[in-house]
């Protein structure tokens, strides 16, 4: 419904645009940087376009959302934007490139709390489950109640994989999401048996389990592998790197600060629109 704020009729400078990161908000800079007429160039690390946008389509009742993600695919390989996959950009790469605007778009990273035993082999993060690199099965549990956590625990109920516990801290679930979409997830881990524990911390990963205090007790909780739902933080250390390039950078996405896809495609677009 913004269609009507921005036009592509006005010649502009041409500028070599530099996006670093191919998740939706650098997906979207590109596209607008692009439309505007510059001369733009997308650095992805991995094989692909989505970022942290593709997990999101893995959880049960998700699958519609792969859509965006095949969109963005899709569009910049139509347009003349150079991308170039499998490229993890430094802070040399980018500054010998030279470019006349550079827009970080890198991301965030997953939170791994200071809990001990948190780099034991048995522990897993949400993102790599959901999209298939590592495999857990038997009595699994799920650190970290929010909208990521939850539907990790969704998607390995749906898929039969064991005895899915999950814990949070707080007294509720998923308590940034929709009201609505909560009460579906209850329906659904109750439905599947899913076991759910709030005011719940997590005090240290061990061998056998996970040492938890519930209740005002510590309590040894026995599974067989742990996967990490605890929130992402933007990624910053290129950004900090590149303090000297001034008003050419421009930080966006996830990268200035961990929200949703929409809120990181709006100001991805206007980035590159604004380049």
């Amino acid at each position: 419904g913004h269609e009507y704020k921005y036009t592509y009729d006005q010649p502009v400078e041409k500028k070599r645009v530099l996006v670093v990161g191919g998740g939706v908000a650098g997906a979207y800079a590109a596209i607008a940087a692009c439309r505007r007429g510059h001369d733009v160039t997308l650095w992805e690390k991995s094989d692909r376009l989505g970022g942290q946008f593709l997990a999101a389509a893995y959880p049960p009742g998700k699958g519609d959302f792969i859509t965006m993600s095949t969109y963005l695919n899709t569009t910049v390989k139509k347009m003349p934007i150079h991308v170039e996959f499998n490229k993890a950009a430094t802070a040399e790469d980018v500054l010998a490139f030279g470019a006349d605007k550079v827009i970080l778009a890198t991301g965030g990273l997953p939170n791994r709390p200071r809990v001990p035993g948190i780099d034991r082999p048995n522990v897993f993060m949400a993102e790599d489950i959901l999209t298939g690199k590592t495999q857990v099965e038997g009595r699994i549990l799920v650190a970290g109640g929010g909208e990521v956590g939850i539907e990790t625990a969704m998607y390995l109920a749906d898929a039969e994989r064991g005895k899915i516990t999950v814990v949070e801290m707080t007294g509720e679930i998923s308590a940034k999401a929709d009201g609505t979409k909560v009460v579906a997830m209850k329906r659904f881990l109750k439905e599947r048996e899913v076991d759910v524990f709030v005011n719940t911390k997590v005090l240290e990963f061990a061998d056998s389990g996970v040492l938890m205090q519930r209740d005002g007790q510590n309590v040894l909780f026995p599974c067989d592998a742990v996967v990490v739902s605890m929130g992402y933080h933007p990624n910053r250390e290129l950004a900090e790197q590149l303090g000297k390039l001034g008003d050419k950078l421009v930080i966006v996405g996830d990268a200035d600060k961990c929200t949703n896809a929409m809120e990181a495609g709006t100001y991805g677009f206007e980035a590159g629109y604004n380049a």
